[in-house]
């Protein structure tokens, strides 16, 4: 592309931008999403349905379609938890600087797990069913809402692919999950649980986003992707927690800043890099539970006022990138 039409796609690409702002005189500055009566026929307009084709939507995926840079989309606190994911995967999607675009969780909870039908268990003996999950690797379990205690596969007998379990205890062995059940209990009288989806928040090449005030619980991977070359996402008082890979994962040349954040319960790390992404973290909490707290496998981790908590293998873990304690820069711990 020669630069004279490089400078005229640029021209209107800011023209375009403008005209948007502009358009924004007179239209709501928020777009709201309800999870019980939203539809993504309406408009966004109201947090309650008023007339045909008025209220709010139903989906995240619709309020990113419908918001412009400047406004804020709304989730509405309901008496159940948002499900399913969102992928902002047009590259530039998102607001501009000083106009960001701002999800505002409103203290909702943005949950992956989904049911697995009772149908779906394979009995093979002593009180232990199988299923074969469509998604293979960081399994999780979660059985009548608590996470189920996961053990290395161990055959019970000669002959036979059924683990050595406890009750309420699982393994994986050959892509298959094995879960031991109480004893007198039947697989359709529990409520067992596996990630529905892979990421709870996916942003490729998002500019000037905004997320606050949103729980993110149980994804197969993570629970925040930020990757490509994604600038000004910022996120405020996010809690991301039991997701099996990571909380916030950033890769490519991204840039992410976490503020008042908490991470936990996340089975590799709370944090995780790859490429030559930076993530910023201030006045967080990393309270572990999973194999390291921060992993560098490429790019650079920048901690400000973070409180550290527990860890299985290292609590730092650098095979590639770089992380330092903002004011102290000690060495990180290297997994054995």
């Amino acid at each position: 592309m020669s630069r004279v039409r490089r400078a005229v796609c640029c021209s209107f690409g800011l023209l375009a931008v403008l005209l948007g702002l502009s358009g924004n005189e007179g239209r709501p500055q928020v777009v709201y999403v309800n999870n019980v009566v939203g539809s993504d026929h309406n408009d966004g307009s109201t947090p309650q349905t008023t007339s045909p084709g008025v209220g709010p939507v139903a989906t995240l995926e619709r309020a990113f379609r419908l918001a412009r840079p400047g406004e804020t989309i709304r989730l509405v606190k309901t008496d159940r938890p948002y499900s399913g994911s969102l992928t902002v995967g047009t590259p530039g999607r998102g607001g501009i600087a000083g106009h960001p675009i701002i999800l505002d969780g409103n203290g909702v909870e943005l949950r992956g797990f989904a049911t697995v039908p009772a149908s779906v268990w394979q009995y093979v003996g002593q009180s232990t069913y199988r299923m074969q999950p469509y998604r293979k690797g960081y399994y999780l379990l979660v059985v009548e809402g608590q996470l189920a205690e996961r053990v290395p596969y161990r055959q019970a007998e000669k002959g036979s692919d059924r683990p050595a379990l406890r009750p309420l205890q699982w393994t994986v062995h050959r892509g298959h999950i094995y879960v031991r059940i109480p004893e007198g209990k039947y697989i359709d009288q529990l409520t067992i649980e596996i990630p529905g989806a892979d990421i709870g928040l996916s942003l490729y090449s998002a500019k000037h986003v905004v997320i606050r005030d949103l729980t993110i619980t149980g994804y197969r991977l993570d629970g925040v992707h930020v990757f490509g070359n994604s600038e000004a996402v910022i996120l405020e008082n996010v809690i991301c927690r039991l997701n099996g890979r990571a909380g916030i994962a950033a890769g490519g040349t991204s840039r992410l800043v976490a503020r008042g954040c908490q991470l936990q319960t996340n089975l590799v790390s709370d944090v995780y890099t790859y490429g030559s992404a930076t993530v910023h973290l201030s006045n967080c909490k990393l309270l572990g539970g999973g194999r390291y707290l921060v992993w560098a496998r490429g790019g650079r981790v920048l901690l400000e006022n973070v409180t550290l908590g527990t860890y299985g293998t290292s609590r730092f873990f650098e095979n590639g990138g770089r992380i330092q304690q903002l004011g102290e820069a000690p060495e990180a711990d290297r997994a054995p």
